[in-house]
């Protein structure tokens, strides 16, 4: 921050590379700076700023900047920002999370709510699954309630994989974790996982790894998947409830291999990012010992939710 307010001292408007110097990350930042006529006009650079690397998501700025590219002596301002904005970034992505959500409701109750003038009403799209719509008692609330927390978690290992603890391998140091963990651990399977994800490979991965203190055993899990680090690595222990298993958890479900598919591939496109300021940043290589804290204030400041009928975005 001290660095762009000198720079910002001289110029009007800048792009600024961040990048590493005598270290292993390849990773780098790019930065769209402008002041303006007072604070309320100028730009912020934690939110005009793009991660960028091997190891990071660029479809969003590729086709951000192609898009700028396109209108070559025409580009205004407004164009740049708008290339460079958060917003209309967490627009489409919750847009396409609301959509994996509802894929995953549909295939257990056959219905969808679908936008009808101001307001959205639920349509049958199809007969409801044959098994597993009773074992919720037909209830489309606790079908929900058990998407909303299936998703919820697999988007937060997503946050905690970015952070290098996912998958470390065996003898490793925190931080040095698979970035893309969650993804490899579903290409890794094989058809037969695949085909029961979630209770197959997930759900133990929730019980006997992140809600199981492994300290002894140097916090080893055998995930059952030929992993490229091994099918054993280091996982976390989070002591803060959320894999800690509930009533939803005892209701057995299946989903078709291709819906999870889609869903990491989905979860790819994007940069899962915690801020950079955050009180545990400066401790990449050493484990927070106070995951009860990590898990409230990244899960539930960072993260927005589409829940149940009106879609309403909540914040927490």
């Amino acid at each position: 921050q001290r660095l762009i307010r000198s720079v910002m001292d001289k110029f009007s408007c800048a792009f600024i590379l961040f990048h590493y110097e005598n270290d292993t990350r390849w990773d780098w930042r790019f930065t769209y700076c402008r002041m303006g006529a007072n604070d309320k006009d100028a730009t912020d650079s934690k939110r005009y700023t793009f991660l960028l690397g091997p190891g990071q998501s660029c479809r969003t700025v590729a086709e951000n900047f192609l898009k700028l590219a396109e209108k070559r002596e025409d580009i205004e301002i407004a164009d740049i920002e708008k290339a460079f904005s958060v917003e209309a970034l967490s627009d489409e992505f919750f847009s396409k999370y609301k959509a994996q959500y509802e894929k995953f409701v549909c295939f257990i109750t056959g219905k969808k709510y679908v936008k009808a003038g101001n307001k959205y009403e639920e349509k049958v799209i199809t007969d409801p699954h044959p098994v597993m719509y009773d074992a919720f008692n037909r209830n489309d609330k606790l079908v929900r309630d058990y998407i909303k927390q299936m998703l919820g978690r697999i988007t937060f290992l997503h946050f905690l994989q970015k952070k290098g603890w996912m998958g470390v391998p065996e003898g490793g140091q925190w931080g040095g974790g698979d970035l893309q963990f969650m993804r490899h651990l579903f290409t890794h399977a094989t058809d037969e996982q695949k085909e029961n994800f979630l209770d197959a490979v997930l759900e133990p991965l929730y019980d006997k790894g992140l809600d199981t203190d492994r300290s002894a055993n140097d916090d080893l899990f055998d995930t059952g998947v030929a992993l490229e680090q091994g099918c054993r690595v280091r996982i976390p222990y989070l002591n803060g409830g959320l894999f800690e298993r509930n009533s939803l958890d005892k209701i057995a479900t299946q989903f078709p291999a291709g819906y999870f598919a889609e869903l990491f591939d989905f979860f790819y496109q994007y940069n899962f990012t915690i801020d950079e300021n955050d009180p545990y940043h400066h401790t990449q290589n050493s484990l927070p010992m106070r995951f009860q804290e990590l898990i409230v204030w990244g899960y539930f400041h960072n993260l927005r939710l589409v829940f149940d009928r009106t879609y309403t975005i909540c914040h927490y």
